[in-house]
């Protein structure tokens, strides 16, 4: 494409008329394959749901490992210095969803 500001008003139109052109044969074309590429697409936004959903899990459990042995330390520590050690704070509860939609 050229730059417009430096072409005149037929350059600048010619370019808007083949912009136009290709846009409306790539949106053709998309409605033409559709059929086909719904169900793939779907399975893909679904597949990365679903992997979202397990690599959250994952790091919902890496945390709560991490939080405990932090909890160890923070123990051995006070008690190699003589202190008590705080009593642990438990895990925050799960949020529970009895209701209905």
């Amino acid at each position: 494409m050229t730059d417009s500001r430096s072409t005149g008003p037929l350059a600048r139109l010619l370019d808007y008329a083949i912009t136009g052109t290709v846009g409306h044969l790539v949106v053709r074309a998309a409605v033409a394959v559709r059929p086909t590429v719904a169900p793939a697409a779907r399975r893909a936004v679904v597949s990365g749901l679903a992997a979202g959903m397990t690599t959250g899990r994952r790091m919902v459990a890496a945390a709560e490992e991490a939080r405990l042995r932090v909890g160890d330390l923070m123990a051995e520590a006070h008690a190699k210095v003589g202190e008590p050690a705080p009593a642990p704070v438990p895990s925050p509860p799960k949020v529970v969803h009895d209701h209905e939609h």
